[in-house]
């Protein structure tokens, strides 16, 4: 698992393997997407949000990746 918060790596550009999960901020849009073998995640923002979506956070649960609002609604999963 790798950890950024810049634009410096980009799903095109990472230092990762098959397999590996990269977790980008900087942009405050959230993201799940699969780039070939490479789970790539965003949490969102929880204070300026951008695209229209909530002021949200990602939590890691059970091995599952999980956006909630502060409400503690599910987001998504």
């Amino acid at each position: 698992m790798y950890a950024s918060h810049g634009h410096k790596f980009t799903p095109q550009n990472l230092p990762l393997q098959a397999g590996d999960i990269f977790i980008q901020g900087h942009t405050h849009v959230p993201c799940c997407k699969k780039y070939g073998e490479i789970l790539w995640l965003n949490p969102g923002s929880v204070a300026i949000p951008k695209e229209n979506s909530h002021h949200q956070y990602m939590i890691c649960e059970d091995g599952q990746f999980i956006w909630k609002d502060f409400a503690g609604s599910v987001l998504h999963h």
